[in-house]
């Protein structure tokens, strides 16, 4: 998808239209509405350059084409707020909000190569790291 004949703003409507199709296929967002909705539901964009500081960037535009040694996250996020169920979206799925983040390089051979090395990704992996992480600061707090 992270390609140089592509931008941060070619790949925000990729990830949109992606996750359109995927919730509206899931009976999360009723078809009519989807294409407004998606857009209520990913309030940011997919992404940004890096610098020396996470936010250094603000001249560059999303439309620039990436080229070997942009340095960027993709971090797509889901918000579900509450006032989605007059559109029918299931009570269950009210109230949940999710945020991945990886960050990239083009590398020389124009292909985007991970900067997060092996971080666990399924929820089981995710949840076990979590929960280490929490045991973690609960002893610190006691000592």
């Amino acid at each position: 998808m992270a390609t140089p004949d592509r931008s941060l703003s070619d790949i925000h409507h990729i990830m949109l239209e992606e996750l359109r199709k995927h919730l509206v296929n899931e009976r999360i967002l009723p078809k009519k509405d989807s294409e407004a909705l998606v857009q209520k539901i990913c309030p940011h964009h997919v992404g940004h350059y890096l610098g020396l500081d996470i936010h250094d960037t603000p001249t560059i535009p999303y439309s620039r084409r990436l080229e070997p040694g942009i340095v960027f996250p993709l971090e797509p996020g889901i918000y579900l707020p509450h006032d989605l169920v007059k559109f029918r979206v299931p009570k269950e799925c009210i109230g949940i909000g999710m945020r991945l983040e990886d960050d990239f390089v083009i590398n020389k051979s124009g292909k985007a190569e991970s900067l997060c090395g092996n971080l666990p990704r399924d929820p089981s992996a995710l949840e076990s790291v979590v929960s280490s992480e929490i045991r973690t600061q609960s002893s610190k707090q006691v000592l």
